[in-house]
């Protein structure tokens, strides 16, 4: 509670510190942990990607999309969130995972999802925080092929949260090809890759 992320005004007179967490209240929890309380008032009227986002309580979705934004939560499979159901020990134990893995990355990559399937080019973004705000994004071929590589910045440098978006064309090709989306920052003192997180896609003929 000292910290913020425990709120018993939330509750009203309901604040009963025995029950059960439900998955939304888990995702407010994670929001406040990381200190994503403004991002998700931004994220508040954004569209969310569950088959069951028009549901959720105004005052959650925002939280939902934090937690989902910076990969700390996921839907189940068939593409539902499932905000008011109780988050089981085993999925504590892995958002717990996530959140301890995540602890030290400043540089995270949201779109495209794992296994995407993309066309003329792809649009990634994500959150940094990061010095002077700069992220840097490449996609790579088969064999580790450098294709493109290109530098944006995000709406807010080091230490706070920034978000960062930036396109990158996919090179022509006849066949299916599966390629490599990383994003980066670079180190001030040698300039050596920091902060490196990827994901696969898969280029479409």
């Amino acid at each position: 509670m000292a910290n913020g992320i425990l709120v018993p005004a939330d509750y009203g007179v309901n604040f009963t510190p025995g029950a059960r967490l439900t998955r939304r209240e888990m995702a407010v929890l994670l929001t406040r942990a990381r200190r994503q309380a403004r991002r998700a008032v931004q994220l508040r009227d954004s569209s969310l990607p569950y088959i069951d986002a028009p549901s959720f309580p105004a005052w959650a979705r925002g939280y939902i999309g934090v937690a989902t934004e910076l990969g700390l939560m996921r839907g189940y499979p068939g593409g539902s969130f499932r905000p008011a159901e109780t988050a089981l020990r085993s999925e504590v134990a892995v958002v717990l995972s996530r959140y301890l893995e995540r602890g030290e990355r400043s540089v995270l990559l949201v779109p495209p999802r794992p296994a995407s399937q993309v066309g003329d080019g792809v649009l990634v973004g994500g959150v940094a925080r990061v010095f002077e705000a700069t992220v840097l994004a490449r996609l790579l071929g088969p064999g580790g092929t450098e294709y493109v590589m290109a530098q944006t910045t995000a709406t807010d440098g080091g230490p706070s949260w920034g978000t960062w978006a930036v396109m990158l064309p996919t090179p022509a090709s006849t066949a299916v090809q599966d390629l490599t989306v990383e994003a980066f920052t670079r180190s001030a003192m040698d300039g050596s890759v920091q902060d490196l997180v990827r994901h696969t896609i898969r280029r479409l003929p």
